[in-house]
Order: C-alpha cells, then sequence, then structure tokens
C-alpha cells in the first residue's frame, strides 16, 4: 500500500458530519436513500454515499453486498472514507427478496436484460442524471454473491462497468441454476481461458473487455481458493493475453500477480491473501473498514487498492 493510504484514514478518522446526516469516518448508518431511479424489475434498494465535496463529474463506484449483508453492514469496508477524501460517489444496491442474495446463478439474470442486472443500470443512468456521474468513470465490486454479480455486470455490460474488483468470486457463467452455484462455490470447473471467454463473448455483444482485479484468501471455505485461477482464466482470456502473470509481489500478507497488455498495461491482476478467509481484507488500525463477519483485519485495505486500481486516487494518476 502507498504510505499515504493510512495517512489519509487516519485523517478522516477525526472528520466530522457531513451532508444529508453522513457522518465521515464512522459511516455504518448514514448512507441516503434514493427512489424513483427506473422502473425497477429486481426490486433493488438504492443507498448512496455522497462526499460533502463531489468533484465536478463525479466518478461512481457500485458495490454489492454478500448474502445476509445489507448496503449499511457492507458500506464498512473503507469506500465511503475513500469517497469523502476523493469526491467521487458509492451506490449501493440492496436486495430486498430472495434471502437478500444477488441471483448471479440465474441464467435469467445472466443477460443485459436480466431484472436485477436492469435494476443497477437504471441506478447508474439516474446517477448520471441526477448527480453529474461521469459516464465514463463507472466502476463495479462486491463480496461473495456481490461478486459473482459483478462478474455477471463487468459480462454483460462493460461499456458501463470499465474496470471492476471482486471479492471472493466465481467466474461468469460457472452456474446456472442454484444447486449448480453450490457445486461452483466447492469445486469450480476447470476451462481454458478461451472456454470461460467465449461465455463472456456470447453477452457481451462484441463490447470492449473491462480490466479486472481479483481477490481470494487462501483459506477460504466457502468460495474455494480453485475460483481464482478460473476467474484470471476467464479475464485474461477475455482481455486477449496469456493467464501467466507478468510480475509477481508481495503486499502485507498477500501474493499480487498482475497479467499485462504486450505494451504493460495490467489488465488483470489477481491477490491471494495469505491465511484469510471469506469476506473483504480490511486494516482498521490504518482507518480502512471495521472488523466484521466479513469484513477481515488482515491489515490490508482492499477498498484502497481497488480504488488506486479504478484510477480514483490524487495520489495515483489514473493510467492511459
Amino acid at each position: 500500500m502507498k504510505p499515504t493510504l493510512p495517512l489519509l484514514f487516519a485523517a478522516l478518522a477525526a472528520c466530522g458530519p457531513g451532508p444529508d446526516g453522513l457522518v465521515v469516518g464512522t459511516r455504518q448508518d448514514g448512507l441516503v436513500q434514493e427512489t424513483g431511479f427506473g422502473s425497477n424489475p429486481g426490486g433493488l434498494a438504492l443507498y448512496l454515499e455522497l462526499p460533502a465535496s463531489p468533484r465536478p463529474s463525479p466518478a461512481l463506484v457500485v458495490a454489492l453486498h454478500g448474502c445476509t449483508q445489507t448496503a449499511s453492514s457492507y458500506a464498512t469496508i473503507g469506500w465511503n472514507e475513500l469517497a469523502e477524501a476523493e469526491g467521487f460517489l458509492v451506490a449501493y444496491p440492496q436486495v430486498t427478496t430472495n434471502g437478500g442474495c444477488f441471483d448471479w446463478f440465474d441464467t435469467a439474470q445472466q443477460t443485459r436484460t436480466g431484472a436485477q442486472v436492469t435494476s443497477i443500470l437504471q441506478m447508474v443512468s439516474h446517477l448520471e442524471q441526477t448527480r453529474g456521474v461521469d459516464p465514463s468513470r463507472v466502476f463495479v465490486t462486491g463480496l461473495s454473491a456481490g461478486a459473482a454479480m459483478t462478474n455477471v455486470l463487468l459480462a454483460v455490460a462493460p461499456d458501463v462497468f470499465s474496470r471492476g474488483a471482486v471479492m471472493a468470486g466465481v467466474p461468469f457463467g460457472c452456474a446456472t441454476t442454484l444447486a449448480e452455484g453450490f457445486g461452483c462455490m466447492s469445486t469450480p470447473p476447470d476451462k481454458t481461458p478461451a472456454d470461460w471467454a467465449a461465455k463472456v463473448s456470447a453477452v457481451a455483444g462484441g463490447l470492449p473487455a473491462p480490466r479486472v482485479m481479483l481477490w481470494h484468501g487462501d483459506a477460504d471455505g466457502t468460495v474455494r481458493l480453485s475460483s481464482l485461477s478460473e476467474e484470471v482464466d476467464q479475464w485474461a482470456g477475455v482481455n486477449g493475453i496469456d493467464a501467466i502473470a507478468d510480475a509477481t509481489s508481495t503486499v502485507g500478507p498477500a501474493t499480487r500477480r498482475e497479467f499485462r497488455s504486450g505494451a504493460g498495461l495490467t489488465l488483470v491482476e489477481s491477490w491471494t491473501v495469505s491465511g484469510m478467509g471469506h469476506g473483504t481484507p480490511v486494516d482498521v488500525a490504518a482507518g480502512c473498514g471495521a472488523a466484521g463477519a466479513y469484513n477481515l483485519d488482515v491489515k490490508l485495505c482492499a477498498s484502497a487498492r481497488a480504488a488506486e486500481f479504478f484510477g480514483l486516487l490524487s495520489s495515483a494518476p489514473p493510467d492511459a
């Protein structure tokens, strides 16, 4: 992590209330609910993190919770503090039916016209129109079922979401039913990059490939680590590069592998966190997130790393 990031979070911890009742630093219950964003066929609720001083034409991060989580509980992983510091918006869609899980495993959801997909795309369009969000700077991230849904959105709408960060997810098209979904989580099929990429190509409509960051704990007992290599295969295949790492480094408890284009641009990167179970890496001492059931304090801030990957940090200018 860049040395500026812990200082950034430490400074934010002392901040006070923002607009709309938001509280910078401890934002668990300060989200703003927004309605009227469209026909909402997926029946999702929309909660927002609005910084006190948004940048002109701000960027947007769509953050998708895991099963049993809510927008409020998922909003404790560090994104809100980053948004306040850097002036971008965070949207937290919340599932209100089906036990609170995104239906990533349902073939009806694995298209651009899927009900939940449509609701999320309506949210993005609404925020572009009402909050001035820059359409070229819309990104998506999620955990577990939200991570799998992140892969769905990256597959079916890469023109909307140019980059994504996937926390303990499974490849797009890994399952077509709930039963297959459980099997995919425990033992994902071993496919070639070309085979995985073909699943995305079938729904992407020839749109440009997204850049993707992938995270997984090597002690994850819910979604097995083998999913990570299959995701790497998929997104490397979609981006037309091989799945052999061009650079490997150690960052705290994690091994980072970068998969680059011929011009040296990192199109896909994976983070394997040693000893971590199922959840999102946070760094409580640095002010990044709060410890919780799926917020795993491994002294590494995945949200800040993802913000860097999305080009949202003023301390790390976006790449080409």
